[in-house]
């Protein structure tokens, strides 16, 4: 993960933190959580999905999604997990710094990294506000009508979307299995405004 910090003087604990996470094949950067840093006037973290980027392990891309299905016996073996586990870690990096306020925690993801927001959310009272792009939950029906996940499971190796690796995925890692859990109402331009 990378961290920017707003440059200056201001008070202890008066910046909203804004943690981006990337779809399948990118990587977090440093530009784009000076960038996010610099726009908006917060405490930013651009994250790496476990292998991709300076991140450690092995990575799940468009051409062998393998680890991303890695479910059986226990979901906690998918990518999926892991990537949400690591953004779930880095809201605590995040609060962790002195200008950063503890309470107003932004998650922003595209694609695979939009998945994984919208299931941090549904889990983590931490979180106040989340924009997903390019993404959705559902992810059986979505499979089904030809999404980019039915390509995803093709390459990794043999598995049908009727398979358990798969069957369990969507049960346990669709963003609709949190939506009543999803938390909102954070207005990061009336804090800012405030700022």
């Amino acid at each position: 993960a990378f961290v920017a910090v707003p440059p200056g003087v201001y008070p202890r604990r008066s910046k909203p933190i804004v943690i981006t996470v990337h779809g399948l094949g990118a990587r977090g950067t440093p530009e784009s959580a000076a960038e996010i840093c610099r726009n908006l006037d917060v405490v930013a973290v651009a994250l790496s999905a476990p292998g991709m980027g300076a991140s450690e392990g092995e990575g799940v891309t468009a051409e062998d999604a393998r680890l991303l299905f890695a479910t059986v016996p226990d979901v906690r073996g998918s990518c999926l997990y892991a990537y949400t586990f690591a953004l779930l870690r880095s809201i605590t990096l995040a609060q962790q710094q002195p200008e950063a306020d503890p309470e107003a925690v932004v998650l922003t993801g595209n694609s695979i990294g939009g998945i994984a927001v919208l299931v941090a959310n549904g889990v983590d009272d931490r979180i106040r506000g989340v924009l997903a792009v390019s993404t959705s939950g559902a992810l059986a029906s979505a499979t089904a009508a030809g999404s980019w996940l039915q390509r995803l499971i093709r390459s990794a190796g043999g598995l049908s979307p009727e398979g358990p690796e798969v069957r369990a995925l969507f049960r346990g890692l669709d963003p609709l299995a949190f939506a009543e859990r999803q938390r909102g109402g954070y207005d990061l331009n009336r804090r800012l405004a405030d700022v």
